[in-house]
């Protein structure tokens, strides 16, 4: 029996998702929101059978809910499904902090259920062939990485600048922070630069961090550059690596020996099948974390944005913070 999904949210992402969901074939019969008119409303333009709001959930009509409400709704939504023993795949950023993830993650113990973030980059082919290529030495020693996700977001998308969870670093500056732990390991020592508006909310996001060999991670992300820049470049002591379009990876470029490969990926859909895929398989067969991306991974990337952006002594507009990573 296939399971049934739900998607809890309505917004732009939760739309996008349902829609690679329908295309993948998968069982979708439930849309849950904080608003009943408005799950009505999604469910009928989805063909989606069942819509509740929080109150009237009927946690019987599902298996699986893929969360995809705002930020600050991340915990508390994911909790009361774990709560059911649902199995949760909740969009990135996961919680807003490490304490929110820890709750999170006592909550799927408590009920023996099912939790994962779902940063889809990690599930890419592309980006498992790259993790491959550094494995295998294709580029030799690793010296630095420089990875840029920069793209133009207007203020009329409200939950991005929202001092509750909204700003560059917890919704594209984790792309990197992912990417750069994935290739280079744990960092010991990170240096950063955040420009902020007056409300605190940061637009961009400049991260420096090295690993205990030497290597370093140079990291940029903003919601306010108007010609776009996604990619991320690997340099090694033999070569280098380009990922056009990294965080959703379908070319991978290798530049070693005067020569240069290319290795190709070709998306069925629009690259979220793969995380989709990897977690019903987790679901099935009764798994309880995702061996490609853990709550670990996920609690690390958390780390080291809580650093970043509680720290004390952040300004409204530029703050240059040093620190040991413990």
């Amino acid at each position: 029996m296939k399971p049934r999904w739900a998607v809890c949210g309505t917004g732009r992402m939760a739309a996008t998702f349902l829609n690679v969901l329908k295309q993948a074939k998968k069982h979708v019969t439930t849309v849950i929101s904080s608003d009943l008119k408005r799950a009505q409303s999604f469910a009928l333009k989805h063909a989606v059978p069942n819509y509740y709001s929080y109150e009237d959930i009927d946690f019987a009509q599902f298996d699986i809910v893929y969360v995809a409400t705002v930020n600050k709704r991340h915990m508390p939504d994911s909790i009361m499904c774990l709560r059911k023993g649902k199995s949760v795949l909740c969009e990135k950023p996961i919680a807003l902090n490490t304490d929110q993830l820890q709750a999170m993650t006592a909550a799927a113990k408590e009920n023996n259920a099912l939790l994962a973030e779902a940063l889809w980059t990690a599930y890419l082919p592309a980006i498992h062939k790259t993790k491959e290529l550094i494995n295998n030495g294709a580029i030799g020693k690793v010296i630095s990485l420089d990875c840029r996700f920069c793209i133009y977001i207007p203020r009329s998308v409200s939950r991005l600048y929202d001092q509750n969870g909204g700003g560059a670093l917890l919704d594209i500056g984790i792309y990197n922070l992912f990417f750069a732990r994935l290739i280079l390991g744990e960092f010991v020592e990170m240096k950063a630069t955040i420009k902020r508006d007056r409300q605190g909310i940061d637009l961009i996001d400049k991260i420096t961090l090295q690993n205990a060999q030497g290597a370093k991670a140079n990291l940029i992300s903003s919601i306010k550059k108007k010609i776009p820049i996604i990619k991320a470049v690997i340099l090694g002591e033999k070569g280098k690596i380009i990922v056009p379009y990294f965080i959703g990876a379908h070319k991978v470029i290798l530049r070693a020996k005067d020569a240069v490969k290319t290795f190709s990926f070709t998306h069925k859909i629009n690259g979220y099948e793969y995380e989709i895929e990897h977690f019903e398989q987790l679901h099935q067969s009764n798994q309880k974390q995702s061996p490609i991306f853990s709550l670990k991974d996920s609690q690390e990337l958390l780390k080291i944005m809580e650093s970043i952006l509680k720290n004390p002594n952040l300004s409204f507009k530029k703050h240059k913070i040093i620190s040991k990573l413990q």
